[in-house]
């Protein structure tokens, strides 16, 4: 699945969570559900990505500085299994993070409307 592709499919749905793991198994509900195969808590160069979705690894975001998510992001970017990133986060500061890492795309979504 491409990138855009997979921001789409996660855009059409409002997640209900109140932490991190809440919006990480609703993620994971909606890609079962597409009957889309993943790989979840992912390792790869430089730690461990919270989904793997063919080669688009996403990092799910509820709290943290920008610094440290652009540090995991180019680590991550490393990973020849990783062909691209989407960062999904409820922080409007992760938004502008990185738009490319070591070659690679990197596409934020940001949940405003979804969170309890």
């Amino acid at each position: 699945m491409a990138l855009q592709d997979l921001k789409d499919l996660l855009r059409r749905h409002r997640f209900r969570f109140g932490s991190e793991v809440e919006l990480q198994d609703g993620i994971a509900a909606v890609l079962t559900k597409a009957g889309l195969s993943f790989k979840r808590e992912a390792v790869v160069v430089g730690g461990v990505i919270d989904f793997l979705v063919g080669s688009v690894g996403v990092e799910v975001k509820v709290d943290g500085s920008t610094a440290k998510l652009i540090r995991q992001v180019y680590a991550y970017a490393e990973d020849e299994k990783v062909g691209s990133i989407l960062i999904v986060t409820v922080r409007a500061r992760h938004g502008g993070a990185v738009c490319e890492a070591r070659g690679k795309r990197v596409d934020v979504l940001y949940l405003t409307e979804s969170c309890l």
